[in-house]
Order: C-alpha cells, then sequence, then structure tokens
C-alpha cells in the first residue's frame, strides 16, 4: 500500500543525501524494486524519484533505463557536474533565443573561430585550441544577447582542461575531434535554421564526453 501524499521529492532527497554522504558509493546499483520495497511505493512512483535524481547528474542509467547506478563521488562533484550542465543548458537556451527572436545569424566570427579550432586540432595544441573554443562560446554569447553567459566560459575551460589531464591520449585521438565536429555542424545547423538539430547536437556531445569526463 502506498502511503498517503508519498511523493517523489521525498525519495530523491533521501537518496541524494546518501550518495552526497557515500553512504551509497560511486557505480553501486540502485535498484527499482529495492526503493518499491525500502519505501512503500509504486514502481512509477519509485522510477520517477531515480529518472529525476538521472537528470541531476548523480545517477546513471543501464539496461536502457530499466536500472540506476550512482554516478558521482560526492557533493563537490555534483557541484561540478552542474555547472557542467548548467554550461550546456545556457548554450540550448541560447539556440532557442535566436529562434524565438527571428534573429539574424552571423555565421562569419563563428566560421573563423572554427577554421583556428582546426588549425589546433591539427598540431595537437591545447592552449590555441581552448582560446578558440572559448571565442567561439563568445560569439554565441554576442549574437544572442546574452551576456550572463559569460561565466560559462571559465566553466568549458576547467572541462577542457580536466579531459584533458584525465587522458591525455583520449583527448588528442577522440575528445577534440567530436568538439570540432559538434561545433561545425552546430554552425551548419544554425545557418539553415534547423534549430532542432541544433539542440540535438548540443545534447549528443553532452551525454557522450560529460560522462566520461565523471566516469
Amino acid at each position: 500500500m502506498e502511503k498517503s501524499g508519498f511523493v517523489p521529492d521525498l525519495i530523491y532527497g533521501e537518496i541524494k543525501n546518501e550518495i552526497m554522504t557515500n553512504t551509497l558509493e560511486i557505480g553501486e546499483k540502485v535498484d527499482i524494486d529495492d526503493i518499491m520495497k525500502r519505501f512503500q511505493v509504486s514502481r512509477r512512483v519509485a522510477f520517477g524519484a531515480l529518472h529525476c535524481l538521472y537528470k541531476s547528474g548523480m545517477l546513471c542509467e543501464n539496461n536502457g533505463g530499466q536500472s540506476f547506478s550512482v554516478a558521482i563521488k560526492n557533493e563537490a562533484e555534483h557541484r561540478e557536474k552542474s555547472r557542467m550542465k548548467l554550461a550546456f543548458f545556457h548554450l540550448n537556451y541560447a539556440v532557442q533565443k535566436l529562434q524565438d527572436k527571428d534573429a539574424e545569424i552571423c555565421s562569419t566570427c563563428l566560421r573563423k573561430e572554427l577554421v583556428y579550432v582546426k588549425l589546433a586540432v591539427a598540431d595537437q595544441n591545447t592552449d590555441v585550441f581552448i582560446h578558440h573554443v572559448k571565442n567561439f562560446y563568445a560569439c554565441m554569447i554576442h549574437y544572442t544577447e546574452m551576456p550572463a553567459m559569460k561565466k560559462n566560459i571559465d566553466t568549458l575551460t576547467i572541462l577542457l582542461q580536466k579531459m584533458k589531464e584525465k587522458n591525455k591520449k583520449l583527448f588528442f585521438d577522440s575528445f577534440i575531434m567530436d568538439i570540432t565536429e559538434s561545433l561545425e555542424e552546430l554552425v551548419t545547423c544554425l545557418e539553415a535554421r534547423e534549430f532542432g538539430k541544433c539542440h540535438l547536437v548540443i545534447q549528443k556531445f553532452y551525454d557522450k564526453n560529460i560522462s566520461i569526463l565523471f566516469s
């Protein structure tokens, strides 16, 4: 019998606290059936709570969303992951604002920075690469009139530096190529005013690469 008035928020709070205090450790499975029994709730309520934890970055999905496991080590990592997620959310919001305002998209700046990004990739020059990725992001800020996004530039810089520190070979062999291809695809979609595809490009990059950083 499901407890009257019991909502996913209560489960969310308790499981989050267990993750933050390392009662639940990274990689540990969080089973839907166990949550149902522990909190005496339906599968729908248990799944809803765990899915919210997944969306917040604290859990990762397994078996196509049939089960979950802990994705972060502590509160500091959760804050860092949240900042990363916010940076990508703002990029999606910038695209949405361009669409809603039917604003003119000047791709000259974006294309220029993309050329320098490609040259930096060819030279495997991390500093130059990061500099021009930051400039690309700055161009997005300028043309969408969203100065509040400036703080995300530092977040992206930290992301790039951490990816290199975590696995230098993967950074040069795969990660920066993913960024370059994603930026080029993003510009192409913006020029074609295919805004739905822009969101998909951003989400695909986030899903693939942020999970690597925190694995």
